[in-house]
């Protein structure tokens, strides 16, 4: 497909649920950094919503709150083929990954690149604004790698 657009960032999250909002915050700053060169857009939903906004793209960087044991902060970069499939707690539910499942098996077409750039959280529950202690530490750092890809992105010759 010729004309799909070029850079998605997908901030992920809910900003008063605590540490969740992270992808949130980070997207907005991304926004303001990369102005017109990458599109933001920021994301309550997941599943088979996120197809909508993921398809247009040839590339796409998800921002992400994580938890899975580890030190709140610490900041992880996956492909979508390194993300562990999750057992849905509902039918209603599926994750990223069982989203990019059906959108294969359906012929969408994916984006060329499509990576997600997660923090481990400590607090994605409480009903609260703003981020613990140790996520509000690793925010800049969360940011400058995120800059860094999509940097890296845009001097690539389909980046136009």
């Amino acid at each position: 497909m010729e004309d799909r657009k070029a850079i998605l960032v997908l901030a992920l999250g809910n900003e008063y649920l605590r540490d969740d909002g992270v992808g949130i915050f980070a997207g907005r700053v991304l926004q303001e950094k990369f102005g017109e060169r990458v599109d933001v857009i920021e994301a309550p939903e997941s599943g088979l919503g996120l197809l909508d906004h993921i398809v247009p793209y040839k590339r796409v960087l998800m921002l992400d709150a994580i938890q899975q044991g580890g030190v709140p902060g610490a900041i992880k970069v996956f492909s979508v083929d390194q993300l562990p499939a999750v057992e849905s707690p509902s039918p209603h539910y599926i994750g990223v990954p069982m989203a990019i499942e059906i959108a294969r098996r359906l012929g969408l077409d994916l984006p060329d690149e499509l990576l997600i750039l997660a923090m481990e959280v400590e607090d994605p529950f409480a009903i609260t604004e703003g981020l613990t202690e140790l996520v509000a530490r690793a925010l800049p750092d969360y940011i400058e790698q995120a800059s860094t890809i999509l940097e890296g992105w845009l001097t690539l010759p389909s980046a136009r």
